[in-house]
């Protein structure tokens, strides 16, 4: 059996096809065989790849085709870079650079200032009266663990308490979380924030008790 190939695409084809069954390309007996030079109009043969009239490379439909593809993406390219090379230079560009510096600086600022912040020196009259967010630092003789348990509501059924003077603060977050658990007793160093003002009733090994909550950012047992 005799076949064809497609002028367009190049599929394999019936040697009686009219139209390529692959890119729809109607298959005419006389533009199969002839086409024009592109730089001299010269009438050549379609499988011709050099102008025999003025020697120039003919391409043949594929790469034209392929060209045509290329040349619009990179004039699109052109396009985009050249849209995002104005709107850099412009004023706009330049405003919300500006924005998002701002927002940063005003996001870290806050960090910036906690971490230059020095801590300060409390005793028990201060744990009183403490001051929610401020860095303070303290030693304090640690009681034991509370059994604070009042249903689904809290997630920490435990919290470590630390006496100072006739005071007593409860640390924030677990007995496992501190590893305090077993140095009863023993004199406890901590770094870090009442995070606020209001007392909390607590049921501890050493009866009820009233304390303020602590966020401890530094714990060593002395």
């Amino acid at each position: 059996m005799e076949y064809k190939f497609c002028s367009e695409c190049g599929e394999k084809l019936d040697k009686d096809s009219n139209f390529c069954p692959s890119c729809g390309f109607k298959l005419i007996e006389e533009e199969k065989k002839t086409k024009f030079c592109h730089n001299c109009g010269e009438k050549i043969d379609f499988k011709a790849e050099i102008c025999p009239k003025c020697g120039v490379r003919v391409e043949n439909p594929l790469i034209n085709s392929a060209n045509k593809v290329i040349n619009k993406s990179k004039k699109e390219a052109n396009t985009f870079f050249s849209e995002m090379n104005n709107f850099i230079h412009s004023k706009t560009f330049l405003i919300l650079v500006l924005v998002v510096v701002l927002i940063c600086i005003l996001a870290i600022t806050p960090n910036i200032i906690d971490f230059l912040t020095p801590y300060k020196e409390v005793d028990s009259s201060y744990i009183a009266n403490p001051t929610p967010g401020e860095k303070v630092k303290f030693t304090g003789e640690y009681i034991g663990t509370t059994t604070w348990n009042k249903g689904l509501y809290y997630f920490v059924p435990e919290n470590d308490v630390v006496r100072v003077g006739d005071q007593y603060i409860i640390i924030q977050g677990t007995s496992t979380s501190h590893h305090l658990t077993g140095f009863e007793g023993h004199d406890i160093y901590l770094e870090g924030k009442f995070p606020g003002g209001g007392k909390s009733k607590e049921p501890t090994n050493v009866g009820d008790i009233y304390g303020y909550w602590f966020s401890a950012d530094n714990i060593e047992i002395r």
